[in-house]
């Protein structure tokens, strides 16, 4: 006697109710199943803490980001795999150099009252460091890189950082703080079977 099977639609709309229940997933030990804008949420917190970590890990705290992160989701269907990758847009991580710098002064006359008699009196301005328009090195085009591994200087540089508004001394070493792994576990143990992916030079 032939046994006759369901056809595939079936065993599928199982998968699918046990993919889309949170309910069914969690009788059967698995992870809570997040829609495409429940990810996003999540994907968009974790941008945001992130970006304080990376701003924390500075000297200098008021150089941020300007655009902020490109955040995309992604679900797989019945096997229930959610994906957040974080990524951001072409130059966001960008850093110039230092620009080599000039130190400016002028002197300037001020017309002064002594006993009784106007005169002219030189006074020495105090000056000010610009830039001259030619940068010490190349820069780097991943300031996140450059934090999670860390460097070592052979020479001292320093220069005129328009950033920051002034002359200053980059510090010969720096020890790597890989600020972008630590945030992602936090949120993937906050939140079971959503998987986070990043560029792999972020540690």
């Amino acid at each position: 006697m032939a046994i006759s099977l369901p056809d595939a639609s079936f065993f599928q709309a199982i998968a699918d109710e046990i993919a889309n229940s949170d309910e069914i997933r969690n009788e059967y030990g698995l992870s809570k199943k997040y829609t495409a804008a429940e990810l996003r949420e999540i994907g968009e917190q974790m941008e945001h803490d992130i970006e304080a970590a990376y701003i924390g890990s500075l000297r200098y705290p008021n150089v941020g980001l300007q655009y902020g992160a490109k955040v995309s989701v992604k679900t797989g269907g019945s096997t229930g795999k959610q994906t957040i990758t974080i990524t951001y847009p072409p130059g966001e991580l960008r850093r110039e150099s230092f620009e080599k710098a000039q130190y400016v002064r002028a002197n300037h006359v001020e017309r002064t009252k002594i006993n009784g008699k106007w005169k002219n009196i030189v006074v020495t301005d105090p000056g000010y460091y610009t830039g001259t328009g030619e940068h010490t090195g190349e820069g780097i085009d991943d300031i996140f890189a450059l934090i999670t591994t860390g460097y070592s200087l052979s020479k001292p540089v320093s220069g005129y950082w328009y950033n920051a508004g002034g002359f200053f001394h980059a510090p010969m070493h720096r020890q790597g703080t890989p600020f972008v792994p630590s945030v992602v576990a936090k949120y993937e143990a906050m939140y079971p079977g959503v998987h986070i992916t990043y560029p792999g030079e972020w540690g």
